[in-house]
C-alpha cells in the first residue's frame, strides 16, 4: 500500500488552491481590462480607424480564459475584419502591395466570421463586404474578373438571405450581375460606386458593430 505523507498532501493543495485563486484573479483583470478597451477602441475607431494599434492587448491569465469566458473573440475578429477592409480601401483603384494585403487580411477575418458567427445581422455584413473585397479582385486581376465577380454574386445573395432588409446588398448584387452582363474586354470602373448608399462598409467608423 502506498502511504502519503498528510503534511505534503496539505501542502501540495494548498499550493494548488493558491494557483487557482491567482488564476482567477487574472481572468477577472483580464475580463475587466477587455472591457475597457473594447469600449475605448471602439471610440478610436470612428474617430481614426486608420490609426493604432485596436482591439488587441496581452491578457494575463493563459489560454485566452477571459475571452473565452466573455465569449468575445467572434467580436473581435470582425472588429479586426472590418479594420482591415477600411484599410485596404477596396472601392479605390489601389494596387499597392501593403493595400492588397490588407484586403487578404480582411477576407479571412470576415469569412473566418461569418463561419463562426450566429449573428444573422453582422454575418450579411460581413458577406457584402467579402463581396465588395471580390468586386476590388476583378479589377486587380482582369483574367479572372468573371470568377470573382460569380463569388461576389455568391456573396451578396447570402446577406440578402441572411438580412432580407440590407439594402446594399441588394444594390451591390445589382451591380455585379450587370457587369457579368458586359463585354470581358470592358476594364472595371464603370463610375458606379461599389457599396451602395451607406452599408457597414461604407458609413461612418464604428457603424455596423
Amino acid at each position: 500500500m502506498i502511504r502519503v505523507n498528510g503534511r505534503a498532501l496539505r501542502a501540495a493543495l494548498a499550493v494548488a488552491c493558491f494557483a487557482a485563486g491567482v488564476f482567477f484573479v487574472l481572468v477577472a483583470l483580464d475580463a475587466r481590462a477587455w472591457g475597457t478597451r473594447i469600449a475605448a477602441d471602439d471610440l478610436r475607431f470612428r474617430h481614426q480607424a486608420l490609426g493604432g494599434t485596436l482591439w488587441q492587448r496581452s491578457d494575463l491569465a493563459p489560454f485566452g480564459a477571459a475571452r473565452s469566458l466573455l465569449g468575445i473573440d467572434d467580436d473581435l475578429l470582425y472588429r479586426r475584419g472590418l479594420r482591415a477592409f477600411r484599410i485596404g480601401r477596396p472601392r479605390e483603384p489601389l494596387f499597392e502591395q501593403a493595400v492588397t494585403t490588407q484586403r487578404i487580411r480582411a477576407q479571412i477575418a470576415l469569412e473566418k466570421y461569418s463561419d463562426r458567427s450566429h449573428d444573422d445581422f453582422r454575418k450579411a455584413q460581413a458577406e457584402n463586404l467579402i463581396g465588395i473585397l471580390g468586386f476590388a479582385a476583378a479589377t486587380q486581376d482582369a483574367g479572372q474578373r468573371a470568377t470573382f465577380l460569380n463569388d461576389a454574386v455568391a456573396r451578396f445573395k447570402r446577406a440578402m438571405l441572411l438580412e432580407p432588409g440590407t439594402e446594399d446588398a441588394y444594390y451591390n448584387l445589382e451591380l455585379a450581375l450587370d457587369q457579368l452582363k458586359e463585354s470581358a474586354e470592358q476594364q472595371a470602373g464603370s463610375g458606379k460606386r461599389v457599396g451602395g448608399t451607406g452599408g457597414a462598409g461604407l458609413r461612418d467608423p464604428g457603424h455596423g458593430y
